[in-house]
């Protein structure tokens, strides 16, 4: 049961919203929401859905609603008196595993019922008298059951009976159903606040062994044969769960009136397994109706196994059902399988792990999360045999934390037995070994030697080899992180700010005339080239890329200038460094759209020439390449030296805007500007701006990297777990990064973006051991991969690109064509981006293999471009060390 209580105090206000969900039998869920003022009259309504997710969906989201109003979580008020009948038995201890979501049973500690609900009886009585005429009319056919017309009739004239109740109950649902209008769902409640609920259960009973004919007056009532199992639509399934409830903690002598009551309507197959239902503790009923289910054999859907199955109290109850259950059957009923569990006990595990394979994917993560708490080796094992499922590591978490000596002997015994298993299990025993070290100290002594032998090596590389470094040794992102500190300033913002930057080119020492006497690799256009007709190719648009750079390079300039304004550049191959900076010295700034072009589409091959050029466009790709690409961060660094403050008024506006990524790369290259100028230039330039302009870029200049956050800092997600991540020894061998500021470690990688890391990140990365490092990344990514490859978390990508090696390229590069489907086609473009941004021989040896095999032609295409970038700035790399 899900239980939200919000309020509200403000001013002269002060009130409160509660919604709670209800399971109903055989299938669906109501909610039952409170509101009203604080300690004043409330208000009252039930809303029923198709099963207890959505549901649950529906209070989160009017939950957050009544937040954003300001209401806030509170603990609830105590429970208003129970009415006669009911009563609330001494708390006790719950069992291991979590019972949320079972049916409560007598015999079981239940918990307390919730209050009736208060307008129940008179909705009830308002729809019998407002469908009277109806009623009539069906207790008045040819085909009505006498017996049912006699009992109905007498419960209307005042002479109530569970019989009679049942038979209008039945024929007001009908008419309600075919009329589009809602079901009765409180009607139990009602018949409780009339009768008591030893009528509303008998009523219920009877309710199960009524029907209406096809083709017979409308909704006359008839007996249900005597082996005829209920419908998915039975009107009773909508409080079955909640007159259990009810039952579960009655008072004995209300309970055992309700036995007799039952006892007297277990006339038909259906009727007995819902009694059966109702009062569990009545084992011959159990027994009785178990094994009549078996001799009905199989049903396509039969919602009264369902009902069995949350009555039984031993295997060999449940051993009998077994062979009317079909594998799928427990999908979408998480409520069954609790309340399976509560009655059957531990010993049920062994019976439900086939189940695991066959189950959807979140009833089997339920099931898992069940079986974690059950002290019995065949349930830990259950969880460990499935812990590459997606739902499977939380569920092995909670296992370790409940059991942890049995944890430290179960994953030892998988971990030696099964090499395999070894890169799933291993993260999770180094946590435990970590976490509970006393319990490795109760479990070595008696363990295997195999076994012992994982745990004790295991434990000598996760601290013991090793000394924790100091924090003097520490990166200062990890000693003192930025988002722990408290009233943290956020960076000013100021929108509209237009950057004005006049078109120049600064060209050094015979810089020019070295550039235009470039020799070309290619050199194709003899001096016998007619060029008024390859010009005229060029405006068509048709020379290749190519050969468009060559013509640029080659033709007369004085031939060319005319022409450029009216050349359109496709996108193609870009030129080599040596072409482009012909270009550049020919043309001067009448090259700049044709090369800021051609870099827009590769990068590394066409930066070298834009240098020489200031232009707002250029000053933005230079800074976006100083923060994303690092092979062209040695040329953008040299542009900003180069051309130095001027380059500010490209640069102020987005250092001061919202965007990060945009505000990050700004801010990276007024840096680099500052450190070869002076801040003082740099805030003389955004004082053009304005003083509130100037203000901001000082304030930011004086600010360490490290201190520059976004408005929200990512939280670390519960999948990651610092304790089951690899050991991360420093680069000095002063020690090893300490386990308890791993989570600062982990959260300054989640605030990289792609291309763009974080500073903080940087340090790390530098501080800290590379090959160690990437195998820390590398199990994030499994531990992301085996929560569920949830797409808010795919920083864990990004973080590949900062701190992955040659090891990360060949274990990735094979599960980018994997991933395919919802969000499959953006983790594999992503994927690419991170063998790219490694850009070893590996990684492009991997590129060349997805760039003929990937699973889609984005993909491929993808794949060849990031090769072509690569090869292009290993080129450029070799040129600007030569």
């Amino acid at each position: 049961m899900a239980v939200v209580h919000l309020e509200f105090v403000s001013g002269g206000s002060a009130k409160f919203w509660t919604a709670e969900v209800h399971g109903v039998e055989v299938r669906g869920a109501e909610v039952v929401i409170d509101w009203g003022p604080i300690g004043g009259r409330s208000q009252q309504t039930v809303k029923t859905f198709d099963d207890e997710p959505t549901a649950v969906a529906f209070v989160e989201k009017a939950a957050r609603a009544k937040e954003r109003k300001g209401y806030v979580r509170a603990s609830r008020a105590p429970l208003p008196p129970r009415p006669p009948g009911i009563h609330t038995p001494e708390p006790l201890p719950l069992p291991p595993f979590s019972r949320a979501g079972a049916v409560p049973r007598r015999d079981r500690n239940p918990e307390p019922a919730r209050p009736p609900i208060r307008w129940a009886a008179s909705t009830l009585h308002t729809s019998v008298e407002r469908m009277r005429g109806l009623i009539g009319t069906a207790l008045a056919g040819d085909d009505a059951d006498a017996a049912l017309v006699a009992a109905a009739q007498a419960h209307l004239d005042g002479v109530p009976s569970p019989l009679g109740a049942a038979v209008v109950h039945h024929i007001v649902c009908l008419a309600a159903w075919q009329n589009g209008e809602p079901e009765l769902a409180a009607t139990a409640d009602a018949w409780m606040a009339d009768h008591g609920v030893a009528f509303a259960a008998a009523a219920t009973a009877e309710l199960a062994g009524i029907t209406t004919a096809a083709g017979s007056t409308p909704f006359a009532p008839q007996r249900a044969p005597s082996d005829q199992p209920l419908t998915t639509d039975w009107p009773g399934r909508l409080f079955l769960r909640r007159v259990r409830h009810v039952l579960a903690v009655a008072a004995e002598e209300h309970y055992e009136a309700a036995v007799r009551g039952l006892g007297a309507t277990r006339h038909s197959y259906a009727q007995r397994a819902v009694a059966a239902f109702l009062v569990p503790t009545e084992q011959e009923w159990v027994e009785s109706a178990c094994g009549e289910a078996a001799a009905h054999g199989p049903g396509a859907e039969d919602p009264l196994v369902a009902l069995l199955l949350m009555s039984v109290s031993t295997v060999a109850q449940f051993d009998r059902l077994h062979s009317v259950i079909p594998g799928w059957f427990p999908s979408g009923r998480p409520g069954m399988l609790a309340s399976l569990l509560d009655g059957a006990g531990p010993d049920i595990a062994p019976r439900l792990r086939p189940w695991l394979s066959t189950l959807s994917t979140d009833c089997a993560g339920g099931l898992l999360g069940l079986l974690v708490g059950l002290p019995t080796d065949d349930a830990f094992r259950a969880v460990i045999e499935l812990a590459g499922s997606p739902w499977a590591p939380a569920a092995l978490r909670a296992a370790t934390q409940h059991h942890p000596e049995r944890a430290v002997r179960l994953l030892a015994e998988a971990i030696a037995n099964d090499a395999r298993g070894h890169e799933r299990l291993t993260p999770v025993l180094r946590s435990v070994l970590y976490r509970q070290p006393e319990a490795m100290r109760a479990v070595v002594p008696g363990l295997p030697l195999r076994s012992r032998a994982v745990v004790l090596a295991l434990a000598a590389r996760g601290g013991s080899a090793v000394p924790d470094a100091t924090a003097e040794h520490l990166p200062r992102v990890l000693v003192h992180p930025p988002w722990s500190r408290p009233h943290r300033k956020r960076p000013l913002v100021v929108r509209g700010l237009v950057a004005a930057v006049p078109h120049v080119e600064v060209w050094a020492a015979g810089e020019r005339a070295e550039w235009a006497h470039t020799l070309l690799e290619r050199g194709h256009y003899p001096d016998s080239t007619d060029w008024p007709l390859e010009l005229h190719r060029l405006r068509a648009g048709e020379l290749a890329a190519d050969d468009a750079f060559e013509l640029l390079a080659s033709a007369p300039v004085e031939l060319l200038r005319p022409l450029l304004p009216a050349v359109r550049w496709t996108p193609g191959v870009a030129p080599g460094g040596a072409v482009s900076r012909r270009v550049a010295a020919r043309l001067g700034l009448d090259a700049v759209p044709v090369l800021e072009a051609a870099a827009h589409q590769q990068p590394g091959a066409a930066a070298a020439g834009l240098v020489p050029f200031l232009t707002r466009e250029i000053a933005l790709l230079m800074a976006d390449w100083l923060v994303r690409t690092p092979a062209l961060r040695p040329t953008a660094t040299r542009y900003f030296a180069r051309h130095g403050p001027d380059t500010a008024r490209a640069l102020v506006p987005p250092a001061l805007e919202r965007a990060v990524a945009e505000r990050r790369s700004a801010e990276a290259a007024l840096r680099v500007v500052a450190a070869h100028r002076g801040a003082d230039a740099v805030i003389a330039i955004a004082a053009e701006f304005g003083p509130t302009a100037a203000a901001g870029i000082a304030a930011m200049l004086a600010t360490d990297p490290i201190d520059v956050l976004p408005a929200t800092v990512p939280a670390v997600a519960g999948w990651a777990d610092p304790a089951e991540l690899p050991r991360l020894p420093l680069r000095d061998g002063s020690g090893q990064v300490p386990v308890e500021v791993v989570e600062h470690l982990i959260t300054a990688f989640a605030l990289c973006l792609p291309g763009s890391p974080y500073a903080g990140a940087e340090q790390i990365r530098a501080a800290c051991d590379p090959a160690a490092l990437a195998e820390l990344g590398w199990a994030l990514f499994l531990q992301w991969s085996a929560a569920g490859m949830a797409a808010d978390d795919a920083w864990v990508l990004t973080a590949l690109e900062v701190i992955g090696n040659d090891d990360t390229v060949r274990r990735l590069a094979p599960l980018v064509n994997t991933w395919t489907g919802k969000g499959g086609h953006t983790r594999a473009a992503a994927g690419i981006e991170v063998l790219a941004a490694i850009g070893s021989d590996a990684a492009l040896q991997e590129l060349g293999r997805l760039a003929s095999t990937a699973s889609s032609t984005a993909l491929r295409t993808r794949a060849a471009e990031r090769i072509t970038q690569i090869t292009a700035e290993r080129a450029l790399a070799a040129e600007q060390l030569g």
